[in-house]
């Protein structure tokens, strides 16, 4: 029978194994979701197809951005924009951005942009200039007057 004994530079490479699959389980995303809902209108009435995007403001949160397109009410509810594609947004201050969205159902860019549209959004609607802080419990009154 013979006796196997580890050399110091086998231990050292299986600890540095040990420690790089810690860090890769350990990694994860460190944010939690809540359920965010609300209505655009302009000058009173729903605004369909309108594309929104909330994003965390706060520093040192790593933390997905997320989306939502009005229905013809008006109404939307957000969902992560990742692959899983998780409903609500991460609460916290965010700036929020709309924009009309396209035949194509893809936000309106370049030369399209300019096309006259039954429905206008004003510029603090389109350049980010909007803030919105989700509460830690979530909200379905994210609504946007225009």
């Amino acid at each position: 029978m013979t006796t196997r004994t580890n050399s110091p530079l086998q231990m050292t490479k299986l600890l540095m194994a040990s420690c790089l699959c810690t860090l890769a389980v350990g990694c994860g995303p460190s944010y939690t979701t809540v359920p965010v809902s609300g209505t655009v209108t302009v000058n009173g009435k729903p605004a369909a197809n309108v594309w929104l995007q909330f994003e965390l403001i706060e520093n040192g949160v790593n933390a997905p951005r997320s989306t939502a397109t009005t229905d013809d009410s008006g109404k939307f509810t957000l969902s992560l924009a990742t692959e899983d594609g998780g409903v609500g947004a991460v609460p916290g201050e965010h700036v929020v951005r709309l924009a009309p969205k396209g035949e194509d159902n893809e936000a309106m860019e370049g030369p399209e942009a300019d096309a006259p549209r039954k429905m206008r959004l004003p510029e603090e609607a389109t350049g980010g200039k909007i803030k919105f802080t989700i509460p830690e419990e979530g909200t379905d009154s994210a609504n946007f007057d225009f």
